[in-house]
């Protein structure tokens, strides 16, 4: 049986990528000058290639690890020296690629073919485990990571040093058999066999396209450089130019909530709350399309306007790394959103009182608490259902000035948003 049985969809999972570099998988590297078979890491190439687009496509967290030493050795425990030089290849020695696992060195750095993304985490470990060392443990817990797809080189060292650990500190694992490598056909299977024993002690082993169809399934997400809690300074479109209406959107993994409040209401009120514009609510995000990389599509859960015709989409684009610049793709548009400091590392996390979908668009008042770093937002949606003349597009004043009767109902909403001190 696969061991993906033991992850679950609903919580935060990262890939971890060990130790993919030219070193530990191209000719002249460390484990060629070692005598390992580099025939036996070509293969996995592929394998993580196949895993890195579904986890890319899913906006899982993926980390990237390598193995490598500062130059001038000193984080090179004396009894790994001397291993290496017992094993022909002594660290810090000149190789065909450069100094062998050293920082900075050609060797040191990935294959081509699997190039970090941008905003993708990369772990530079002085050990075989990941967390030895390292800020993976403390990146992790700051995401809210709970689960682990491992895979990468070499299965019985670094591979099984980094399961052991994260199993250790309370994460589920999975290893990709199939994506990973040993020095030794008979050490691949042995390694593989022991994550597996008692019940899957170390979380066992999946192959990859069991992997990459679980990370497909997976509801959509976003990329980590788009959570935060989010500012707007400005929106140009055919109505004019808006500098003051207030808006703030908090950006999950997969969900977002928002609130726009035009200068001068008070969204305490009953009135005010007429005047809030949409959108405000909860929001699903689709990020990325086929060609498109750059395109999100909002799925509004529960608006406090009445719904649209169809789902809003924009491109999104950054001028910097806390700055967005965002364009209609169905209207004509133009946003500039500034994201708040000490919101974009997290942790990010969402209450939704359950069950996720349709089930908050009427009949399920309880609230929703969304955070980012020191930002939180909580949504109480109204319970009572829409009039059934309501039309796409129409604004909440609209139809509460036309169904009086109503308006206590339709307004009883809640929105509010938190910034604690401090980043």
């Amino acid at each position: 049986m696969s061991a993906l049985h033991t992850l679950q969809p609903h919580l935060p999972t990262a890939l971890v990528v060990i130790d993919m570099q030219r070193d530990f998988c191209s000719p002249g590297g460390y484990a060629e000058q070692a005598g390992m078979d580099m025939a036996r890491m070509q293969p996995v190439i592929a394998q993580v290639q196949a895993l890195l687009a579904a986890a890319r496509q899913a906006g899982v967290m993926v980390v990237h690890t390598r193995e490598g030493h500062l130059s001038d050795l000193s984080d090179c425990p004396s009894a790994k020296q001397a291993r290496s030089v017992a094993a022909g290849a002594s660290i810090g020695s000149m190789g065909p690629l450069g100094r062998l696992l050293v920082r900075g060195e050609h060797g040191h750095d990935f294959v081509d073919a699997l190039q970090p993304w941008s905003g993708e985490v990369v772990i530079d470990k002085p050990g075989y485990g990941a967390f030895h060392r390292t800020a993976l443990g403390e990146t992790l817990q700051r995401a809210g990571v709970q689960q682990l797809i491992v895979c990468g080189v070499t299965t019985e060292v670094c591979v099984h040093s980094t399961v052991r650990e994260a199993t250790d500190r309370g994460l589920r694992c999975v290893t990709v058999g199939d994506a990973t490598a040993a020095t030794d056909p008979s050490l691949q299977a042995a390694a593989l066999a022991m994550l597996g024993v008692e019940g899957g002690i170390f979380g066992g082993v999946a192959d990859t396209a069991a992997c990459v169809h679980w990370l497909r399934a997976l509801p959509p997400a976003v990329p980590a450089a788009l959570r935060g809690l989010w500012r707007r300074t400005l929106l140009d479109s055919p109505d004019g130019r808006d500098t003051t209406t207030l808006v703030y959107w908090l950006q999950t993994e997969r969900w977002h909530a928002d609130v726009r409040i035009p200068a001068g209401v008070d969204p305490a009120s009953q009135a005010g709350r007429a005047q809030l514009q949409g959108f405000c609510g909860i929001t699903q995000v689709t990020a990325g399309a086929p060609g498109q990389p750059d395109v999100c599509t909002w799925h509004r859960l529960w608006d406090v306007q009445p719904p649209a015709a169809r789902p809003d989409a924009g491109y999104l684009v950054f001028e910097g790394p806390d700055r967005l610049i965002e364009t209609g793709v169905h209207s004509p548009y133009l946003e500039v959103w500034e994201r708040v400091p000490g919101t974009g590392h997290g942790p990010f996390s969402v209450a939704l009182a359950p069950p996720l979908g349709l089930g908050l668009c009427g009949g399920d008042a309880r609230p929703s608490r969304f955070t980012a770093g020191r930002a939180s937002m909580t949504v109480r949606p109204r319970s009572a259902p829409w009039p059934s003349d309501v039309q796409p597009g129409e604004a909440l004043r609209e139809v509460v000035g036309r169904h009086p009767e109503l308006a206590a109902a339709l307004l009883d909403f809640e929105l509010s948003l938190e910034v604690r001190d401090g980043d």
